[in-house]
């Protein structure tokens, strides 16, 4: 049987400079948090998106809007150019898809115990 606090909502701890603790503004946050967070920022407000957060910095797009990436079909991407905090979160890459939002965001993290 699991220990109680384990799993997805587990508070974890986010590396200090990290371009992630940049992008989210906390020092630690719970896993079933963090997408919510990168999309609206660190107050998760939906009408008034903060920080450096997708929504806010208009960073979203979909494949067909004159973008594609070879090997993807469909699906939302994040367009990580257009801001430079951004672009360091992706390892250099211009535009992300929407799978690797969270691959990148967990490298971040600290490890569990």
């Amino acid at each position: 049987m699991a220990k109680k606090g384990s799993g997805i909502a587990q508070v974890r701890t986010i590396v200090p400079g990290s371009p992630l603790a940049e992008i989210l503004g906390v020092k630690t946050v719970k896993g079933n948090e963090i997408l919510a967070r990168l999309w609206h920022g660190p107050k998760m407000n939906k009408k008034k998106p903060t920080g450096h957060s997708i929504n806010k910095l208009g960073l979203k797009g979909k494949l067909g809007d004159g973008h594609t990436l070879k090997g993807k079909k469909g699906g939302q991407l994040i367009h990580t150019g257009r801001d430079p905090l951004w672009k360091e979160f992706a390892n250099g890459k211009k535009i992300i898809t929407m799978n690797e939002v969270l691959k990148l965001a967990y490298e971040d993290l600290e490890p569990l115990d």
